[in-house]
């Protein structure tokens, strides 16, 4: 997870596993990279982990 101040970007977490996502407060950060070989529907995601689907962005 990535925390952008005035394009400053932190890293504030990091996943193995996309389950790991609930384990962070989503205000902690600003948005969640989802770094992932395989195609991976943010929709379901977002109901899996309880992040919102704006707070999720897919790289891949």
């Amino acid at each position: 997870m990535i925390k952008e101040h005035a394009l400053n970007l932190v890293m504030v977490g990091y996943c193995t596993d996309l389950e790991d996502l609930k384990a962070y407060d989503t205000e902690q950060y600003d948005i969640a990279l989802v770094i992932d070989g395989n195609h991976v529907d943010m929709k379901t995601v977002s109901k899996d982990t309880g992040v919102l689907p704006d707070k999720l962005l897919q790289l891949w």
